[in-house]
């Protein structure tokens, strides 16, 4: 009888421990958000007008205003400051910088004769204004930021300088025409 006890006791603790594992529900929970994602235009950049300084005098200098006005030593000719589009999303920030701003113009045809030159920028929502963003001085790959609240979808990188003819280096201003090209990058950020 003894045995038989013991067996019957084993038997009840073992089903005990079964029926608190069959009696246990499982604890678990979930939820769900959501992944959202707004699509914006690709960005561009377009050289909409150059910067033109018209004639000048090798012993003079001019200045061309971000509005576009001449002032200094000969006028004449086509003047005019210079300006980039940028089209982009609306309400999207935009990093500007240059990444070729040469310090002099050098003359066309051949030679190595150079007309320095120095820059002023800004940008804005006009193209027929120079007035928009805080005017800087341009140096190369220095970066200008358009916030995000700008609600225009095209912006425009106003360009101006001055050109003062250099008669003391090895590779003086002579008379001739001068270039060189200034490279603008925008770029998401």
């Amino acid at each position: 009888m003894k045995t038989t006890m013991k067996f019957f006791a084993a038997i009840t603790v073992m089903l005990g421990f079964s029926a608190i594992g069959f009696g246990q529900t499982p604890q678990n929970a979930s939820n769900s958000i959501a992944a959202n994602a707004t699509v914006v235009g690709s960005i561009a950049v377009g050289g909409t007008q150059t910067l033109e300084f018209g004639n000048l005098s090798v012993d003079g200098y001019k200045t061309i205003s971000l509005a576009g006005v001449a002032s200094g030593a000969v006028t004449g000719g086509t003047e005019r400051q210079g300006y980039y589009t940028i089209t982009k999303g609306a309400n999207t920030s935009v990093d500007l910088s240059f990444t070729s701003i040469p310090t002099v113009l050098t003359i066309t045809g051949g030679g190595t004769n150079e007309l320095p030159i120095t820059y002023l920028s800004t940008w804005g929502t006009s193209s027929s204004t120079g007035i928009g963003g805080v005017s800087v001085n341009v140096t190369q790959n220095a970066t200008t930021i358009v916030p995000q609240g700008t609600a225009a979808g095209t912006i425009y990188v106003h360009l101006a300088g001055t050109v003062t003819p250099d008669t003391q280096s090895a590779n003086p201003t002579i008379a001739g025409s001068y270039t060189a090209n200034v490279t603008l990058k925008a770029e998401f950020n």
